[in-house]
């Protein structure tokens, strides 16, 4: 435990420089005291990562199994090209924002992964792919910085949940999630925006109304638990030829307008 400049924090004696590679053990702690550049990071189960308001980047893979945290609002740099998110633990917590914004290539979150951002968003920069094989939960926005070249993939039985918006007008990107099996759930207590476009499943909950941004499709289940789906005059819900049990409702409802395909 300890500071990151500190040499006596590491088991090497040494400061890691920033084409090296660092864990965080079960019990450390080790805070920032300055912005710091790493190659891939580590933190097991019981460590923590305290970022303070510092900037870390990480140029490679980044496996977070215990706490990467803040001491108010702090940004998270994931760079390097074909890089991998891994792990169990948490970015964040009350009154401890995490933002992860996605820089300099294309990142894959693993499958069996749960990448739980609790408090804070994700900034998915232009000609940047995301590629969720995990169980992803966002509280804040997904936000692009380019309608065409900011992409998001669930693949096969992935599951993101987002709390804020996603690609909103502002925020522009790309969603794709119509891989077999994957759910995006629009989740927040607050009032929010369906994304435009086409899913395989759709979740909507937390007793609040969610409103349709677009048009959207849905080939395998909508599921509402204590929300209303609310469509618009302009934007209709189309249920998909395969979706064989399309509606799943507790406490809920589609107000206004849907379409079964034939």
């Amino acid at each position: 435990s300890g500071q990151w400049k500190d040499a006596t924090t590491w088991d090497c004696s040494c400061v890691p420089l920033a084409y090296e590679s660092v864990r965080i053990n079960n019990t450390h702690t080790v805070t920032l005291d300055a912005a710091k550049t790493i190659k891939n990071i580590i933190i097991n189960n019981g460590g923590i990562l305290s970022a303070t308001n510092r900037i870390l980047t990480v140029n490679g893979d980044i496996t977070n199994n215990g706490d990467y945290t803040s001491s108010g609002s702090v940004s998270l740099y994931l760079s390097g090209s074909n890089t991998e998110i891994d792990g169990t633990g948490r970015y964040g917590a009350a009154a401890k924002t995490v933002n992860i914004y996605i820089k300099g290539g294309s990142k894959t979150i693993l499958p069996g992964s749960i990448f739980s951002v609790q408090n804070g968003k994700m900034v998915v920069e232009a000609n940047k792919t995301v590629q969720n094989y995990g169980n992803t939960t966002i509280a804040g926005n997904i936000e692009g910085l380019n309608a065409t070249t900011s992409i998001w993939v669930n693949q096969v039985s992935a599951q993101v949940h987002v709390g804020g918006t996603f690609f909103a007008a502002g925020t522009p990107g790309t969603l794709n999630a119509t891989a077999t099996g994957n759910t995006v759930e629009y989740y927040s207590s607050l009032a929010q925006t369906v994304t435009s476009g086409s899913y395989y499943n759709l979740a909507v909950s937390n007793n609040v109304t969610k409103t349709l941004g677009g048009n959207v499709s849905v080939d395998g289940s909508l599921t509402m638990t204590s929300a209303n789906l609310v469509t618009t005059a302009s934007y209709a819900v189309t249920f998909g030829t395969s979706a064989s049990s399309p509606v799943e409702s507790t406490t809920g409802r589609i107000v206004g307008k849907a379409i079964m395909s034939a």
